[in-house]
């Protein structure tokens, strides 16, 4: 290609900025790192009700389908500023297309047991379980609700509290999946950032909203640090009645030419070297 920002490089960055991707700090692209409260922080006994306000919207998210505007860095190089449409549901269903030029660079649909990639300029398709597909292209592995979860604002799956501390002004409540961080906006307590392994969910925004119309996802696959803003852009639904052909596999993967895991492992993320 003669493009300066290659379409292999653009496809493995987009599954980057969305199947989960890395650390940060890169202004010049509007990311910026995380940094967590210093210190122990004191014991939140009355961190209960905090909690169950800032996740009541999203507890019961069953689907989640949006248009994303992606931009960031990944490897000490940005990418052009992204647009992919999504569709997520609890059940573990997932759909993730990226268009340019008027046709599809990529498609993943299916379900977390069995989902499907299409690199359509490459004609090559790979079938597995999502996770796995993801973690292949980027070094760690996302299901399609732990997605769902981080895009509705809970960021995690489960609400039992394991443990909640106080950090000035900020509470930091943790599950069994991670670490998630409280704070009081506009007369109410919302989520503002999770650490969940080797995911980093942070500057959520909601505007006029109950649910994030941005965030920041951050990943380390390695040695490897990426850092993706995620920007809704236009319809944003919640809880749609989402048809089972949506997670299809894609028009064309039936013709294209299969790929083991293996292979993809091998080849590089956009499959080949």
């Amino acid at each position: 290609m003669s493009c300066v920002f290659g379409l292999r490089e653009l496809v493995s960055f987009v599954l980057k900025a969305f199947v989960i991707v890395a650390a940060l700090g890169v202004a010049a692209c509007g990311t910026s790192a995380f940094v967590a409260p210093a210190g122990p922080g004191e014991p939140a006994l009355d961190a209960g009700p905090a909690w169950a306000e800032a996740t009541k919207a999203c507890r019961d998210v069953r689907t989640y389908s949006a248009t994303l505007r992606l931009s960031g860095r990944s490897a000490g190089q940005g990418f052009p500023t992204l647009s992919a449409i999504v569709a997520l549901t609890s059940r573990g269903q997932i759909f993730l297309q990226v268009v340019g030029a008027g046709r599809p660079f990529l498609t993943l649909a299916g379900t977390a047991e069995r989902a499907v990639y299409l690199l359509h300029d490459d004609n090559r398709v790979v079938t597995a379980r999502a996770d796995e597909i993801v973690e292949t292209i980027v070094g760690v592995k996302v299901s399609p609700d732990r997605l769902l979860a981080v895009l509705a604002g809970c960021a995690v799956r489960g609400f039992d509290v394991e443990k909640a501390m106080r950090f000035g002004q900020r509470l930091a409540v943790t599950t069994a999946e991670g670490t998630v961080f409280l704070e009081r906006r506009a007369g109410a307590w919302q989520t503002t950032a999770a650490i969940l392994d080797a995911l980093t969910v942070h500057r959520y925004e909601r505007e006029r909203s109950a649910f994030p119309t941005a965030l920041q996802i951050d990943a380390v696959a390695g040695s490897e640090t990426s850092s993706i803003r995620v920007r809704t852009i236009e319809q944003l639904e919640i809880n749609a009645d989402l048809q089972a052909a949506v997670f299809d596999p894609p028009a064309g993967a039936a013709a294209a030419a299969p790929m083991t895991l293996e292979e993809l492992r091998a080849a590089g993320p956009f499959g080949r070297k």
